[in-house]
């Protein structure tokens, strides 16, 4: 089993918020997203705006990092997927990954308005926002 199908494994029926880092001129911005993972293709899904979309227009090679720790702060697995994201003008995509994001959080008691990462260059509402997708290079998981 690769690392992204370990991953994929680890997700199922969680809703878990991962940071995806972007660089422009050797400068990281982190910020948090919610993502959904694509289940026909080795890449995952995310609305977001401001800073992170401006970067990637410049710099598309990103980093996602995940994890899943209990309320103690023990970490279960963590995961940090590498590739390349672009934003996708596609209606159809969009709808199917705001479906997937208010069906994997909404049912964890988060806000399905909110659907995407927030940081203060974001507006905070998915309408605002871009569709990204973010093809997988590589995974790099480990277990505890």
């Amino acid at each position: 089993m690769s690392d992204l199908d370990t991953l994929r494994a680890h997700l199922d029926d969680l809703a878990l918020s991962a940071h995806l880092a972007t660089a422009v001129d050797d400068r990281p911005h982190v910020a948090p997203v919610w993502f959904v993972l694509d289940d026909d293709a080795d890449a995952l899904w995310l609305f977001t705006g401001g800073r992170k979309l401006e970067n990637l227009a410049r710099n598309p090679r990103v980093a996602l990092s995940v994890e899943s720790a209990d309320r103690a702060g023990t970490v279960d697995w963590q995961a940090t997927v590498f590739g390349t994201a672009h934003r996708v003008d596609d209606d159809a995509r969009a709808a199917w990954v705001e479906r997937r994001l208010a069906a994997t959080y909404a049912m964890h008691e988060a806000d399905p308005d909110a659907l995407g990462g927030d940081d203060a260059d974001d507006e905070a509402t998915v309408s605002s926002e871009g569709l990204v997708r973010v093809d997988v290079g590589s995974v790099s998981l480990t277990e505890f």
